[in-house]
């Protein structure tokens, strides 16, 4: 009504008067002269709070409450109030116990009343947790409460909370998510100690998170977050699986498992065939024991694909047996075994990253071409290298030492690495060299590159990028052959419709916009409603040799097993070798 309005008008007039006294007198030094206007402040947001309708939900409730949280903590900390919270441990078992120490010291001279101390947090919901034990110290003036916190016989572990459901294509779900934690960077944390105190007379509650602390001789003290991590972890290869029809009949998968638990686990890991793989495929799991003395084993796997599976990327997911496996550990749904390492840098929190033991297998029929030796230069995040390496490519990453004055005649075929021109300040003095390795026979391959690449002519013909460059964002658009009797899509692999299946993210960016007449485009492809991109692979003879670019994204393909363009990517070294 308008005696309420007319009260709070007269309440927010009285408490922007005090901000203003205060702020004029206010010193980093004599922080203690803020208390009295502080705790007057309090007092008239609680007389303004009390006349708003309980119910009410308007934007001049928010205000409020908004307005006395601030004039709360600002009085906590002008008081001198200093809190602290630490648990004996960093992780977090589910049925397990953790003791946890809060402490409390008011530095500055006004009166401080404890009325109430507690935990609370994510692992206990809306349960709030009292203390066991209090002690206070007259000489030092700190107050502690130890407890005894319980977790919960089958608590989710820590981790972003937009993870902790699969992905619906490359959209997160967090739609079991609280509310409240929609669009904030980190979810609840598991334990937290909630404060009721009295400063200088006005009623004040705030929270703090209990954390892991230790000493390091290096770094001095280190604060951890608190994390919830299940009973088991299985760690298993990360990236996917080759698997070379034409070489491989079985193979062994690693894996690693790790108790977080105190006493000791005996069990075993065995792999969940794919769909469709019972007749002829097969696995063999592998035991383990932890105890207090050893708490992480190695662990082996075999696997055959059976002989009639069609080309492709399968999922095999990894599940504990015997002892292991009760109680299921569940995450919204089926039950799930991970792996839940922790992102470090010094720059940002702590941060649980869930990796599902699941491994995922690129099944595929490769013929290799004749390369002897392969130099590669790495370009921006190049995970390329790796990928033929473990296809049993002789391949050999090229130093700053090597570009400018090693023998570059010893290789039969030399990759440039998306962005290397941009990321790699010796590669650009190197062009010469490079491009003189491809005329006396050699084949050099270019992965896409910027407008510097452009600008510093270091194609051999001229080429040209438009801006905004040329992309094809649907890694499902339709493929043209524009040269099907090109021995890229012949020798050693024949490349067919099903190779353009499965890619991820992208068919490629940073096509050649214009080119010259040496250039030969081999395909052409557009997303949807858009105008046809030929630049996306580009051959020209040079010399004795050959040179290529192309925007296509194996950089992103090769690390995902994608099999066709595993072929595709062999095909283009091959190119100058005699099969």
């Amino acid at each position: 009504d308008d005696e309420a309005r007319a009260a709070i008008a007269g309440s927010l007039a009285r408490v922007a008067d005090l901000a203003r006294q205060t702020r004029r007198s206010l010193s980093p030094v004599r922080l203690a002269d803020a208390v009295g206007p502080l705790s007057e402040m309090v007092r008239e947001l609680d007389l303004a709070i009390g006349r708003v309708p309980a119910d009410s939900d308007s934007a001049a409730a928010v205000l409020l409450h908004e307005k006395r949280g601030v004039a709360a903590w600002a009085l906590v900390v002008a008081a001198g109030v200093m809190v602290d919270a630490a648990a004996e441990r960093e992780r977090l078992v589910a049925g397990g116990e953790v003791p946890v120490t809060v402490e409390l010291w008011a530095t500055g001279d006004a009166e401080v009343e404890v009325h109430e101390v507690y935990l609370h947090g994510s692992l206990f919901g809306d349960v709030l947790l009292p203390p066991d034990e209090k002690d206070h110290s007259e000489r030092t003036g700190v107050t502690s409460w130890r407890f005894a916190a319980s977790i919960p016989q089958n608590p989710e572990p820590t981790m972003p909370y937009y993870l902790r459901r699969p992905r619906r294509g490359d959209l997160y779900d967090w739609s079991g998510a609280p509310v409240e934690e929609w669009g904030e960077p980190r979810g609840a944390v598991p334990i937290s100690v909630r404060f009721e105190l009295s400063v200088a007379g006005a009623r004040v509650g705030f929270g703090r998170e209990v954390v892991y602390r230790y000493g390091d001789q290096a770094m001095g003290e280190v604060r951890r977050p608190l994390r919830v991590v299940p009973p088991l972890e299985i760690g298993v290869e990360r990236g996917p699986v080759l698997w070379n029809r034409a070489v491989a009949k079985k193979r062994s998968l690693a894996t690693v498992v790790r108790a977080n638990t105190d006493g000791e686990v005996e069990g075993g890991l065995e792999l969940e065939l794919p769909e469709g793989w019972e007749n002829g495929g097969s696995a063999s799991g592998s035991a383990f024991t932890l105890g207090r003395g050893r708490r992480e084993q190695a662990a082996t796997l075999a696997v055959e694909v059976p002989a009639g599976v069609a080309s492709g990327r399968y999922e095999l997911a990894v599940r504990t047996s015997g002892d292991a496996a009760s109680p299921p550990w569940r995450l919204h749904g089926p039950r799930r075994e991970l792996a839940l390492p922790v992102l470090e840098y010094a720059h940002i929190r702590p941060t649980p990253s869930p990796r599902d033991a699941r491994v995922l297998l690129s099944v595929f029929d490769l013929e290799l071409p004749v390369v002897e030796s392969l130099g590669y230069v790495v370009g921006a995040s190049d995970r390329v290298p790796s990928v033929l390496a473990a296809l049993g490519l002789p391949v050999e990453i090229l130093t700053a030492e090597g570009l400018a004055r090693g023998d570059l005649s010893r290789y039969d075929a030399i990759v440039i690495g998306s962005r290397a021109y941009e990321v790699n300040p010796v590669l650009a003095a190197a062009n010469d060299r490079l491009l003189d390795f491809a005329r006396a026979g050699g084949t050099l391959m270019v992965q896409y590159q910027q407008y510097q690449f452009v600008s510093g002519e270091y194609a051999p013909f001229p080429l040209t990028i438009a801006r905004p460059h040329g992309r094809v964002t649907d890694e499902t658009a339709p493929i043209e052959v524009l040269a099907p009797d090109h021995p890229v899509f012949a020798t050693p692999n024949r490349i067919v419709a099903e190779d353009w299946r499965d890619w991820v993210q992208e068919r490629g960016l940073y096509f050649a916009q214009s080119w010259d007449e040496a250039f030969q485009p081999l395909l052409s492809l557009a997303d949807s409603g858009r105008e046809a991109e030929r630049g996306a692979l580009l051959v020209a003879p040079l010399g004795d040799g050959i040179y290529v670019y192309t925007g296509l994204s194996f950089f992103r393909q090769l690390p995902a097993g994608v099999p066709g363009a595993i072929r595709l990517f062999v095909n283009l070294l091959a190119l100058g070798s005699d099969g």
